[in-house]
């Protein structure tokens, strides 16, 4: 944003106010930068730095992880967790923390058992969300968490062959 050109034409031309308008646009930017910081910290999803320390204190949660991604996810379990509880909530929990291909929820309700597998790569995120299930969830019930990988793994390779001929010229003198 140029504060200049919302002026009229013939004070455009004016130096002072050219210098006061240059140095008033770089304070104006950097008031800007802040506003979207601060709008930033406020979302869980999007926060980075002292937006999660502030949920983390608000929430009671100690922070195990150094991953902004589990810190969030914590953040989004605690936030979320409010009876009454049903299969369809926790769908919902799982499916915004850490997306829906990315576990398995299994409920045997003939044994009272519910059965979480969670992808490997939020093995923190499992292990907090174990503590804070069994905080939450029935007393009656049994409740199982476990990594799983997934089947899909590709692996991709590749190569190349080089071949190529060495040819020395001599040089001669004429």
């Amino acid at each position: 944003m140029k504060l200049i050109e919302y002026m009229p034409p013939f004070l455009k031309e004016n130096r002072e106010l050219n210098k006061i308008f240059n140095i008033e646009d770089t304070e104006l930017e950097n008031i800007r930068l802040k506003v979207n910081e601060v709008l930033g910290e406020v979302i869980v999803k999007t926060a980075k730095t002292y937006g999660l320390d502030r949920y983390e204190k608000i929430y009671n949660i100690n922070n195990t992880s150094n991953s902004i991604e589990a810190r969030r996810t914590n953040i989004l379990f605690r936030m979320n967790f409010k009876a009454p509880y049903s299969y369809s909530w926790l769908v919902n929990i799982f499916d915004e923390a850490i997306g829906k291909n990315n576990y398995r929820i299994v409920l045997d309700y003939e044994h009272y058992t519910l059965t979480i597998e969670v992808l490997e790569i939020y093995k923190n995120i499992a292990k907090e969300l174990k503590e804070m299930l069994q905080k939450e969830l029935p007393a009656n019930l049994v409740l199982n968490v476990n990594l799983f990988q997934t089947e899909e793994t590709k692996i991709y390779m590749a190569g190349i062959v080089h071949i190529g001929k060495t040819i020395k010229l001599k040089q001669e003198v004429f």
